[in-house]
């Protein structure tokens, strides 16, 4: 398996091959041969190009899946109110750009009137912070919001917890 490299614009790729001849034992990961060979080529160019900058084409899908994969890095769980957002935009199937969004249209405010009540009845939050949340929007018209979610409840026959 050979790899392109490229040392400060000219093609390294002899070098990459004496580099594999002269070193006994290669490592199988293409990371860490990176790593090595460009230590390698900074001490073979160290006179010549100072600001020596190596790169190496992208690997092949094989290749990715030879090396040991990257720590995984743990993300930060979503606060509570993007979950419930995510939830509703999901249940409507709109983005969650179009809730927090300016729109007036219809699909888009019942589903935004549904996140402000959600948002005021599971987490507590109060209209102000409501409205932070969803668009820097006003505490009055979330407080309409959750007026017309509440009459649309028992519309259809829910009652409003």
């Amino acid at each position: 398996m050979t790899f392109d490299y490229v040392a400060n614009g000219r093609n390294a790729s002899a070098a990459y091959a004496e580099f594999k001849r002269g070193w006994p034992a290669v490592p199988s990961c293409p990371r860490e041969q990176d790593r090595r060979f460009q230590r390698v080529l900074a001490a073979h160019f160290a006179g010549v190009a100072p600001d020596l900058s190596v790169r190496r084409a992208p690997p092949a899908r094989e290749v990715a899946e030879a090396c040991p994969a990257e720590p995984v890095r743990r993300s930060i769980p979503l606060p509570k109110w993007r979950v419930i957002l995510s939830e509703v935009a999901a249940k409507h199937r709109i983005p969650e750009r179009d809730i927090i969004g300016p729109s007036r249209k219809r699909r888009e405010t019942t589903a935004r009137y549904e996140v402000y009540w959600r948002l005021n009845h599971e987490l507590g939050l109060s209209l102000h912070a409501i409205g932070r949340r969803i668009g820097q929007r006003d505490h009055s018209s979330v407080h309409h919001g959750l007026v017309q979610h509440e009459a649309r409840m028992l519309r259809e026959g829910r009652a409003a917890a």
